[in-house]
């Protein structure tokens, strides 16, 4: 959830600030396609800038790890590569999901959230969500070393 709602922040300030950007050099006299066709770069590099972000901010807050979990450079390379490629690859994925889906993907679409409960989605009930929370917790503390709220905690 923090993922996505950091995402759109940072998308949605850097979208702002694009069109601020752009709309006061037309109105000063700039031809608009340049700014038209930076688009995808605009979209690419605040995908970039989020990526680093949350590698910085992971590897500052990372727990300490076996040697077999360590991560070498490679291994970062890696895992940074595929998690910019799988957020900036969504709109594309959306967008083939579209056209396979046709219609229902306008119905799919309403039912998926970012958010837990945010679409009007049914409440699972209170012994389910209690229960879930519950077998989380469990999961978590019984992880070979800390995760989850047992970093900050113990």
């Amino acid at each position: 959830m923090w993922t996505a709602i950091s995402l759109w922040l940072v998308i949605g300030a850097g979208v702002v600030a694009f069109g601020i950007g752009a709309a006061n050099a037309v109105r000063a006299g700039a031809n608009p396609w340049p700014w038209i066709g930076a688009i995808p770069g605009l979209y690419l590099g605040l995908i970039l800038l989020f990526t680093l972000a949350y590698f910085a901010l992971a590897w500052v807050r990372r727990a300490a790890r076996p040697a077999y979990a360590r991560l070498d450079a490679r291994r970062a390379w890696r895992l940074f590569r595929r998690e910019f490629l799988a957020i900036a690859g969504s709109i594309g994925q959306d967008a083939k999901k579209e056209k396979l889906m046709g219609e229902r993907f306008h119905e799919w679409a309403a039912q998926t959230a970012f958010v837990p409960f945010s679409r009007g989605v049914a409440w699972p009930g209170t012994a389910a969500f209690v229960g879930g929370t519950l077998l989380f917790l469990v999961a978590t503390w019984l992880h070979p070393f800390p995760v989850g709220i047992w970093r900050w905690i113990g």
